[in-house]
């Protein structure tokens, strides 16, 4: 899938499940081409709504990314 790329949105920062830092960035997107393939690092693409969204995040720290897009 191509994407425009937009604004830089906030990173996250967090230590995985070996205990390694993580640092992980964002950025706002428009979709311009292509369909999506599912992979080893993601398996569902689905477009909601922030609202609906923020329903479905497990972590507070994705939930900060997700109001940096605004409403």
């Amino acid at each position: 899938m191509r994407a425009e790329l937009g604004e830089e949105l906030p990173s996250t920062h967090y230590r995985d499940s070996k205990d390694r830092p993580k640092v992980v960035r964002y950025w706002r997107m428009k979709p311009m081409s292509g369909e999506f393939e599912p992979n080893d690092e993601v398996d569902e693409l689905r477009w909601l709504d922030p609202k609906e969204a923020a329903e479905l995040l497990t972590y507070d720290r994705d939930r900060e990314v997700l109001a940096a897009l605004g409403e």
